[in-house]
């Protein structure tokens, strides 16, 4: 599950995001936002049942006009809010946090957003959730009460219509959106950087604040594309370390041209790892087992003996296997291996250089460096000095 995404989305929009099982047992709670139904199993099993039998996103609002996004998987449920559709003042916030026994000295104020920004963040948080996409319509469709006229006037449903009528022309397309997905999914750089600039035109506006709304959008584009770099074989890990380091030092600029910087940056670099993963040379089944191995294992001790046995062939086979294939000897493979993830927290980490060396299982920092040089050309020091984005040095 990507608790990071969640967390970074709830920092923006100040909303809490909830996870727990069906026993009501919570596994993730985001810092951020107003959250009394953490306190309260009674309520969370309330919210559980409220909308387990829907296949779709539920968004349940209660008699204070109070919304939650709820969705649902086999395992989990995603508790989004508590979300205000109206202002609240301290009388009705107090009332509100009479329900969960929560001391006056911890009642926070509210999120506010209109129904429509309420369906695009359920639609947003569902796809970290699940991994499913839905339209507004979908939505919309699956929470009609939510939508229900008789329980709304006539000004609020003009204003929901406006606002999601304004959202409508303003906002990308779906099929953009997927496009830009798909690009990533198949390493196809130059593609993919076009459709985001493309993009920035026609998207509607995620915050009322122009830097915040671009933090937002960054911090979106960024997630979506890490979901789709994964998809197209990039490994998690990887992954997630490029986009928590563009999501940090992006939500922390406050220059609106270096934020869009870091979100073209992100998703190029995603992408491009794609490119690499697809444009590997393709090799017998025991050779990449060899190599998913290496790769999980690069921190400890490998033994050629012990990886053949685990295969079911002699190490003599698959040493002489590996070489073939892959013009490398497996004990070259393992440094590489070790040398390309020093290479990585070099650049997306401040940890220190001895550290990084005894992680990736050097058996002393100058061998490190002595190999480290031999491969890239430069020392681990200077390398992090020339890989850091010149945009975010200071």
């Amino acid at each position: 599950m990507d608790f990071f995404s969640f967390e970074k989305i709830a920092n923006l929009f100040r909303i809490s995001i909830m996870l727990c099982d069906y026993d009501g047992k919570i596994i993730f709670k985001s810092d951020a936002g107003a959250n009394p139904v953490s306190t309260s199993i009674t309520y969370i099993k309330k919210l559980i049942n409220m909308g387990s039998l829907k296949k779709l996103p539920y968004v349940y609002r209660d008699e204070h006009k109070v919304c939650y996004g709820l969705m649902y998987s086999d395992m989990y449920i995603c508790i989004l809010g508590p979300i205000a559709t109206n202002h609240m003042d301290k009388l009705e916030l107090h009332k509100y946090y009479q329900l969960f026994s929560v001391p006056q000295s911890d009642e926070l104020t509210i999120t506010v957003l209109s129904e429509g920004k309420i369906i695009n963040l359920v639609g947003l948080v569902a796809k970290l959730f699940s991994g499913e996409e839905y339209t507004d319509e979908q939505i919309i469709s699956a929470n009609k009460e939510l939508f229900d006229t008789s329980d709304i006037t006539s000004e609020e449903w003009e204003k929901f219509e406006l606002d999601s009528d304004e959202e409508n022309i303003s906002r990308h397309t779906y099929q953009d959106e997927r496009k830009l997905l798909d690009y990533v999914r198949d390493g196809n750089v130059e593609a993919a950087l076009e459709r985001t600039r493309n993009m920035d035109g026609d998207i509607g506006k995620l915050s009322q604040n122009d830097l915040d709304h671009w933090k937002n959008l960054m911090v979106v584009a960024t997630t979506l594309c890490t979901r789709a770099a994964i998809e197209g074989g990039v490994a998690p890990y990887v992954a997630y370390r490029v986009s928590g380091f563009y999501i940090s030092k992006g939500t922390g600029s406050d220059d609106v041209f270096k934020i869009i910087t870091c979100r073209n940056q992100a998703v190029e670099e995603l992408t491009r790892l794609v490119w690499k993963e697809k444009n590997k040379r393709h090799t017998s089944s025991y050779t990449e087992q060899c190599k998913d191995y290496v790769k999980k294992h690069f921190r400890e001790k490998i033994y050629l003996d012990e990886i053949a046995a685990s295969l079911g062939i002699s190490d003599s086979y698959l040493s002489r296997l590996f070489k073939k294939e892959t013009g490398i000897r497996l004990q070259d493979y393992i440094v590489q291996i070790r040398l390309e993830r020093a290479a990585n927290l070099l650049t997306y980490s401040n940890e220190a250089i001895p550290r990084i060396a005894e992680y990736v299982n050097f058996p002393s920092q100058s061998y490190f460096g002595k190999v480290f040089k031999e491969k890239y050309g430069v020392t681990p020091r200077q390398f992090r000095e020339n890989n850091k984005p010149v945009e975010f040095l200071s």
